[in-house]
């Protein structure tokens, strides 16, 4: 297994670090992992994506939020490397495909490098609670509606609220990434009523991106 696969930069880090623990719920019970190890990733990763805000807002960037994050994020490295070392790596009922999933990219090298996709996620939106925007992806030129597009990991999500003046993709507050769709964002209950704006790309396995959507935006019900 790499030593590097988590990423370096700090946003490239939280949105790998929402997906291993997305997925990692999933399939806990599958490789018996303890809950109560995966309680404490999802403790301190949560944690870490406040912290994360506080240092990327102007408005509340300064030497003590960023030193805040710096501490937050050398704390959830800490335990997920830990727990991949002892309860991941060397188990034998985590397969290759679970090790993917987790972004611990594990397949073997090829001599075929992944494509860049040329073209946009297609996605629908739904509401399946009071105070939840399900985002569905899949593969907008598929005539199945294919879950992905050839050779795409996953699909990287930007959004924000009340991002009225916000036109690029790029300038959008949050950023989280996807493999297995759909895509659930659960608002508190005083953001019922804001408007999200959001757009997609897609990320093959070596972190290069396609295109953006153009920015959707919707209502939180």
């Amino acid at each position: 297994m790499r030593v590097d696969y988590i990423p370096r930069r700090y946003i490239g880090f939280l949105y790998w670090s929402e997906n291993f623990v997305k997925n990692l719920e999933l399939i806990a019970e599958e490789i018996h992992f303890p809950e109560n190890v995966l309680n404490e990733i999802k403790a301190l990763l949560k944690i870490y994506a406040e912290a994360d805000v506080l240092a990327t807002d102007p408005a509340t960037r300064t030497k003590v939020t960023v030193r805040k994050r710096i501490n937050a994020r050398a704390a959830l490295e800490k335990e997920i490397r830990q727990d991949v070392m002892e309860f991941i790596a060397s188990n034998r009922l985590v397969n290759a495909e679970h090790k993917v999933e987790l972004g611990l990219h594990n397949r073997k090298p090829t001599r075929e490098l992944p494509p860049v996709a040329d073209y946009p996620p297609g996605y629908r939106v739904s509401f399946p609670a009071i105070f939840d925007v399900m985002i569905d992806f899949y593969d907008s030129k598929s005539a199945r509606h294919h879950r992905k597009a050839p050779g795409q990991h996953g699909v990287e999500i930007r959004w924000g609220l009340d991002a009225a003046g916000v036109v690029d993709a790029d300038d959008l507050q949050h950023s989280s990434f996807d493999t297995r769709p759909p895509f659930l964002l659960r608002f508190p209950g005083q953001d019922q009523g804001k408007t999200l704006a959001f757009a997609l790309r897609w990320e093959n396995s070596r972190g290069e991106k396609g295109p953006w959507t153009s920015i959707a935006r919707v209502t939180v019900p």
